[in-house]
């Protein structure tokens, strides 16, 4: 979990919806006091909430902080990336299918398309590697961040490793505890 500068969770999965959207009608900031993204678009606001928003952040620019947009070259190569890494170990016939998809005018909603009509979780799996490369990007741009955001582990004390590490238990100390009571 990152944390604003003011221990507040940041929404990794707004910037992560913000970081995607290659739509030029949003815009998107991470207030770094509240951890929240707001969202605008000159499809559903007015012309003064649009005015407002704007305002505010021009006005606040050390609290507002636009996040980055991945570029549609970008999220083109992660779906090489995809191909390669992933469908062609397990489906030649679909990585071709993808490859080709991805050629020309519309290749995204193909590439989309042909995933969703081979079924077996494929788009959940593209989806997944979509996040996830993302949020690497997400990492990057909070790290060079002029203020000091946190990253702290989200344990949710579900588990006994959980309740140790919260208790500053490291990994190490307590493979060494399980080993021992094994030998017990």
């Amino acid at each position: 979990m990152f944390l604003a500068p003011t221990h507040k969770p940041i929404d990794m999965d707004a910037l992560t919806r913000a970081a995607l959207d290659r739509n030029a009608a949003t815009a998107y900031a991470l207030d770094i006091e509240t951890g929240e993204v707001e969202f605008h678009s000159d499809f559903i606001d007015t012309p003064q909430e649009q005015t407002a928003a704007s305002g505010r952040w021009d006005a606040h620019p050390e609290r507002y902080f636009a996040p980055p947009r991945i570029p549609g070259y970008e999220q083109y190569r992660w779906r090489e990336d995809f191909i390669r890494g992933i469908v062609a170990t397990e489906d030649m016939r679909l990585a071709g299918a993808l490859r080709r998809s991805i050629a020309g005018k519309d290749a995204f909603r193909r590439f989309t398309r042909i995933l969703k009509d081979a079924g077996d979780g494929w788009t959940a799996g593209w989806r997944q590697w979509e996040a996830d490369a993302a949020f690497e990007e997400i990492q990057l741009w909070l790290a060079a961040l002029p203020v000091a955001i946190h990253e702290e582990l989200d344990l949710d004390g579900s588990c006994d490793s959980c309740k140790d590490f919260a208790h500053g238990e490291s990994f190490f100390v307590q493979q060494q505890r399980l080993e021992r009571k094994a030998h017990e």
